[in-house]
């Protein structure tokens, strides 16, 4: 497959005797978002808890990093258990919806 017939069929335009681009597993994607929000949602935790500083800032800290800790091991558990795969194709729309989501690359 050529340089051009690959381009086509990356964006989908590619002609009937050609291979279509495969479309991504909703229920898969749906799952790596909710591990990739669980992971950020934990690292925030983590920096929760760096600048604590009085006692109740402690507990709710630690308390909130033990939630998004248990939850990442959850949703970590149902991956394996799915035995979730994401492709390129997958990541690629993940990684679309990331930058439109932040403004990035729009013309704003």
């Amino acid at each position: 497959m050529g340089l051009r017939n690959m381009l086509r069929w990356w964006t989908g335009r590619a002609t009937s005797g050609q291979l279509a681009r495969p479309q991504p597993n909703p229920q898969n994607m749906a799952l790596y978002r909710e591990i990739k929000e669980a992971e950020h949602n934990w690292r925030v935790a983590e920096q929760r808890m760096n600048e604590a500083v009085s006692k109740d800032q402690i507990d709710y800290a630690i308390y909130s990093l033990e939630a998004a800790e248990k939850r990442y091991e959850m949703l970590i558990r149902q991956a394996k258990q799915q035995k979730l795969k994401i492709g390129f194709t997958e990541l690629a729309l993940y990684w679309e919806e990331q930058r439109a989501r932040e403004g990035v690359g729009t013309d704003e």
